[in-house]
């Protein structure tokens, strides 16, 4: 893990190395499905195509990575707790990745997302208190887990079959 007595080249190819290692490690699950189940599965018209997901998370785990390097490297910011909660939400986030698209465990998915969205609105928030570049920096990563939630959601309403409630019968008709 980086430290601060590093230089500062070598923390933020510390940083970049873990993020990109979290994006590795979420798109090996996402790769199980995005060949197979994710092309056939019913997807609302605004999913995107699996072309697109690869550089996007690229982008966006990049733009973390930086983000925490930037956070990291002020003077009042808590070094421990800048790494330990970034590293959480990270690895959390590549586990939805293979809880969705490996897994297909569409509702576990969508509360991981949902729990993480919220996660990251608080960090997004204390990332901006740090320093500004690193919270604008990690807010494309919190609308990419609204996004996803949003889509995780409708791939479950979509492929969970039809939603029909008990009926209820009558015992007998009374005379």
């Amino acid at each position: 893990m980086p430290t601060s007595d590093k230089s500062p080249a070598s923390s933020f190819l510390g940083f970049i190395t873990a993020a990109y290692f979290c994006c590795f490690i979420g798109s090996e699950g996402a790769f199980q499905g995005i060949s197979g189940w994710y092309l056939i599965i019913q997807r609302p018209a605004w999913a995107p195509g699996p072309v697109l997901l690869e550089p996007l998370w690229l982008l966006l785990y990049g733009m973390a990575g930086v983000a925490i390097y930037q956070a990291f490297r002020q003077e009042r910011a808590p070094k421990v707790a800048v790494i330990v909660i970034s590293s959480v939400l990270l690895e959390l986030s590549a586990l939805w990745d293979w809880l969705f698209f490996a897994w297909h465990l569409l509702v576990p998915a969508l509360i991981l997302g949902i729990l993480l969205w919220l996660t990251m609105l608080g960090w997004v928030g204390w990332l901006l208190k740090l320093r500004i570049s690193a919270g604008l920096l990690a807010l494309p990563l919190l609308c990419w887990f609204c996004y996803a939630s949003a889509l995780n959601m409708a791939v479950w309403r979509l492929n969970s079959g039809p939603q029909t409630a008990p009926t209820l019968v009558p015992s007998s008709p009374v005379p």
